[in-house]
């Protein structure tokens, strides 16, 4: 369960209060956003209530940081936040599109340079929705045929791996640019823009 607050929820720009609980009902973890960054304090509890991290945030920068076990002893601290990743990483992913496209025959001599792509990564690591960028209707048709092919292209993909809050697997919303160099994938980048 969590609580959250945004200053333009269809963006998913968090701004104020987080909140997230075990679904005992015990605390998980309470920080303050701010334009969609961390700001002032983040603290993250075990499911028995005992303090996991304490961190102190400015504009999205870790300035401080304590973690500890369950039995109160310090340790040292891993990634609050781990992002999404097509299994293998971003080289199987241009394979694995590429060959998607050559299956359906998509041409893309007369594609965009870069295409991008808007996706969730759920919990379990399925990535649902590819949909192309609502500016991509201000394009010419041709254009935004191949956008719309190349999302539909990414769909039924092998899992992902989620990202994490604090080791917790989360839903992540995610950008994917394609590059294309002679009518073929030549790089693709990931990012987790907001969860």
């Amino acid at each position: 369960m969590s609580e959250e607050h945004f200053q333009d929820y269809p963006l998913r720009i968090r701004h104020g209060q987080t909140r997230y609980w075990y679904k005992t009902g015990q605390l998980q973890l309470a920080c303050d956003f701010k334009r969609n960054r961390i700001n002032g304090p983040l603290a993250a509890y075990h499911e028995d209530g005992s303090p996991k991290r304490r961190e102190q945030y400015r504009n999205g920068e870790l300035r401080t940081s304590q973690c500890f076990s369950p039995d109160g002893q310090a340790r040292p601290c891993q990634p609050l936040l781990t992002t999404v990743d097509f299994p293998g990483g971003q080289k199987p992913f241009v394979e694995f599109l590429r060959d998607r496209l050559d299956r359906r025959k998509i041409n893309l001599v007369d594609a965009p340079a870069f295409i991008t792509v808007e996706a969730t990564v759920h919990k379990d690591g399925t990535l649902s929705g590819p949909r192309t960028l609502p500016a991509v209707k201000l394009r010419p048709l041709p254009e935004q045929i191949i956008n719309q092919q190349v999302a539909e292209a990414m769909a039924n993909m092998p899992p992902w791996r989620p990202a994490a809050l604090d080791d917790i697997p989360i839903e992540a919303y995610v950008l994917i640019s394609v590059a294309l160099r002679d009518g073929i994938v030549h790089q693709v980048n990931y990012e987790v823009y907001a969860f």
